[in-house]
């Protein structure tokens, strides 16, 4: 702990981190997992607060699902068996 220099009392935490990704899209957060999983201590930082309400956070690729998979992620039958329809 430090002291904040404010002359309050008042201590924060400082916590130390191996790495800190910037940015949680796909790579971000695929970059911070793989680290986390191996050992590493990681900090995720995005400007954006979650869930994001976005069309694409809804989908996901036969590929990508391919790369989730090799990696040992679980995704949810419900992403599994979507389709998308023409407009």
């Amino acid at each position: 702990m430090v002291q904040n220099g404010t002359g309050t009392g008042s201590m924060k935490f400082i916590r130390e981190y191996d790495v800190v990704v910037v940015g949680a899209g796909p790579a971000g957060s695929m970059a911070a997992y793989t680290m986390a999983r191996e050992g590493a201590r990681v900090l995720l930082i995005d400007k954006s607060s979650w869930p994001r309400h976005k069309v694409c956070t809804g989908l996901i690729s036969g590929y990508t699902q391919s790369l989730l998979k090799g990696m040992g992620i679980d995704i949810p039958p419900y992403l599994k068996k979507s389709s998308i329809q023409g407009i």
